[in-house]
């Protein structure tokens, strides 16, 4: 009985100490299981993640990947609504007449935009040029009253001099007033209008 508890201990033993050393990983095995991680998936995965764009009143909207392409979606949890934000396939039509590009509804050729204070026409950069397009008879025109608008002051819907100085990652709060972002593996919380920051 001895014989066979130590002889299956010196084999438990030696299962151990081969798992232990397996086989070592190289860069391609690395680089193999970086294609799977979020940045190189999320565009392969529909509706999988909602970040909303905060306005005035509780209302955001929100892009949303699909199969298709993109949809923006306008919420307004008072009502309980939830919309497409713009007709895509007509503002695709109006833009396409005016730049002389040809642009498909489901593929716009911008990621975020800004509403006017009335909800009456939108903001967005395409192309390297500001537009501004009215959503009541889907008239694009250039904008150049907001020509040196950044990408994130477009994402982020409020007057671009609160914003100045805003990283690429910072959300806005719904009252304008504070951003959040990640720095270091941490969650900053940033006042706009003193810069007072904390996590």
């Amino acid at each position: 009985m001895n014989k066979f508890l130590s002889s299956l201990l010196s084999f438990a033993i030696a299962i151990a100490a081969h798992a232990q050393q397996g086989n070592a990983l190289t860069a391609k095995d690395y680089e193999h299981a970086e294609n799977f991680l979020s940045y190189n998936t999320e565009s392969l995965v529909d509706r999988d993640s909602v970040r909303p764009h905060w306005l005035p009143g509780d209302r955001f909207w929100y892009r949303i990947l699909t199969a298709r392409g993109s949809e923006f979606i306008f919420v307004d949890p008072a009502k309980r609504t939830r919309m497409a934000a713009f007709d895509q396939q007509k503002l695709a039509s109006a833009l396409s007449t005016v730049s002389g590009k040809n642009y498909e509804a489901s593929h716009l050729p911008f990621q975020a935009f800004r509403f006017s204070p009335d909800d009456r026409s939108i903001s967005f950069l395409a192309d390297g040029k500001q537009w501004k397009c009215d959503l009541q008879n889907y008239l694009c025109t250039m904008d150049t009253a907001r020509a040196g608008d950044s990408d994130s002051d477009i994402e982020s819907g409020y007057d671009r001099r609160s914003l100045r100085g805003n990283r690429r990652n910072d959300v806005v709060s719904p009252d304008g007033k504070r951003t959040a972002y990640i720095k270091e593996y941490n969650l900053w919380v940033r006042n706009i209008s003193t810069n007072h920051r904390w996590h």
